[in-house]
């Protein structure tokens, strides 16, 4: 019941792709449970993606994760963009 509720919770709040570039703990735990991600395609995804610097736009994600993945997780990653102002 706990791995169900950790899928339903983490996809109902989502996830800020760019937060995740900085926290091990999202990183290690929470992508894994986004739908459309599994441990091993957020392993990789993780991968590709450090050391590129943050993202601006859902065009840059979909770059790094495939038309497929991004097809089933996009509603639940969000990219926060660190240049606004708020």
């Amino acid at each position: 019941y706990l791995h169900r509720a950790l899928i339903n919770v983490i996809n109902l709040i989502g996830i800020d792709i760019n937060e995740l570039l900085t926290s091990t703990k999202i990183q290690g735990n929470a992508l894994s449970y986004i739908c459309g991600f599994g441990p091993v395609k957020a392993a990789n995804f993780i991968k590709n993606l450090n050391g590129k610097g943050p993202l601006n736009s859902r065009e840059e994600l979909k770059r790094f994760i495939g038309d497929r993945v991004f097809t089933n997780c996009a509603s639940f990653l969000k990219i926060i963009s660190f240049n606004s102002s708020n």
